[in-house]
């Protein structure tokens, strides 16, 4: 839960290193429209990835969206999901 909470948070950036990301990670951050992921393979993700209702656009590097697409914890934020060159 280590951005639980943060209300003014608006963009996240997963680096390369990150390679499994706990449940819950980002409750309650209502202000939160962009997450980029760096790396081409989705890390593990245990439990829920964002709030049922959240809006934020995921970026993923191009050519690994279907990567994350198809990634159990991340398919039903697919509809969220755009490509971006890094």
């Amino acid at each position: 839960n280590a951005f639980a909470n943060c209300s003014a948070l608006r963009t996240v950036i997963l680096g390369l290193g990150v390679t499994s990301i706990g449940s819950n990670l980002f409750d309650d951050c209502t202000s939160l429209e962009s997450i980029y992921f760096r790396s081409l393979t989705p890390p593990s993700i245990d439990g829920k990835f964002l709030p049922t209702d959240s809006a934020a656009k995921i970026y993923v590097p191009r050519g690994s969206i279907q990567a994350y697409k198809l990634y159990a914890n991340l398919s039903a934020y697919s509809a969220q999901m755009e490509e971006y060159d890094m």
